[in-house]
């Protein structure tokens, strides 16, 4: 499956969390909302820097690869107007062992055109 881009040139983009969610991240009961763990990931992890155990953003241009930087996915509370190329809305978990994880998060995701 080769899914189509979907955000636009001149699209507004708002990622809005359910900060009333939360996903286990392991079997023993660490269970965190959408900032994550607010601890910055180590080496090791898929994105060292950013806050572990959290949901990752990254835009895809199909078929021409990443664009921009992972970020994380409460970043983008506000309106972000997209100047690139068109893309897809990639979601990640920083997460070093995605085996025990379990539930979702959950976030609305408004494109203005």
């Amino acid at each position: 499956m080769n899914p189509g881009n979907v955000i636009n040139t001149g699209d507004v983009v708002r990622i809005i969390p359910d900060f009333t969610k939360a996903a286990g991240i392991d079997y023993w009961g660490g269970w965190y909302g959408p900032e994550g763990s607010l601890e910055t990931a180590p080496p090791g992890f898929p994105f060292p820097g950013l806050f572990k155990y959290s949901p990752i953003l990254r835009f895809n241009n199909n078929p021409g690869g990443w664009v921009g930087s992972p970020q994380q996915a409460t970043a983008f509370a506000g309106c972000l107007p997209w100047t690139s190329v068109p893309v897809r809305l990639i979601f990640h978990v920083n997460d070093d062992n995605l085996s025990d994880n379990q539930g979702a998060w959950q976030f609305r995701v408004l494109t203005y055109h």
